[in-house]
């Protein structure tokens, strides 16, 4: 079995399922709304990226009051709660005084933007698919499934791909969903689109045929392994 990052990086497979991928990545990007204020990254250890991101996004999904400041006891926290999902823990490092006034900050975008989405479930579980294994996505509200990348850089067709990757497994177990987005926390972007126009743009198939196209894939990659 492999991850859904891993399914999502085979790039000779992308480019021939959806050729016109970057077409769609650039007008997600032109398209995109601000919603908040962006958060200054800290420029302190680059390996602490991803603890900051993630324990903002574990904050808030553990449903922790708003408005108190994040302290490395909080962090600490995360650890354990994202081992109740099954996830690999960040990084067991100790983030200094800005590092956490960073993560105070991203929880506080991250509620900004969140409350424009509506009722959302954070962490959905997605059903395995042929080689690739089962996940958690980020954010569904409804039938819209979102990413939330919380990164100094405009969106890539790496998160599309994760998303469409995410959608063809929610498809192979009878779901069906309708639109994707994409929701930056520290760029205060947040983008969102029906997943008939992601798919037509990006491949020229329609969105059933994409969606049936990558969980064949799925199936022949665990076939030939």
């Amino acid at each position: 079995m492999i991850s859904t990052r891993v399914f999502a990086r085979y790039g000779s497979l992308w480019a021939g399922l959806t050729p016109t991928l970057e077409h769609i990545v650039r007008w997600m990007n032109e398209n995109s709304q601000v919603v908040g204020s962006p958060v200054r990254a800290t420029g302190g250890e680059p390996a602490n990226n991803s603890l900051i991101a993630e324990s903002a996004f574990a904050i808030i999904a553990s449903g922790r009051a708003p408005g108190e400041k994040v302290s490395n006891e909080d962090v600490e926290a995360v650890r354990n709660y994202l081992a109740k999902f099954g996830m690999n823990p960040p990084s067991d490092a100790v983030l200094d005084s800005d590092e956490l006034q960073e993560v105070t900050d991203l929880v506080a975008s991250m509620r900004t933007m969140f409350a424009q989405l509506g009722t959302a479930e954070i962490w959905p579980a997605v059903p395995g698919c042929g080689v690739v294994d089962s996940a958690y996505a980020d954010i569904l509200v409804a039938e819209t499934l979102y990413e939330v990348k919380t990164v100094t850089r405009a969106f890539r067709g790496s998160d599309l791909r994760q998303l469409l990757t995410y959608c063809a497994m929610f498809e192979a177990s009878g779901r069906t969903l309708n639109s994707v987005g994409l929701l930056n926390p520290r760029r205060g972007r947040i983008v969102t689109a029906s997943l008939d126009f992601v798919c037509q743009g990006a491949s020229g198939l329609t969105r059933p045929e994409l969606m049936r196209e990558i969980v064949r894939r799925m199936a022949e990659m665990q076939v030939s392994g």
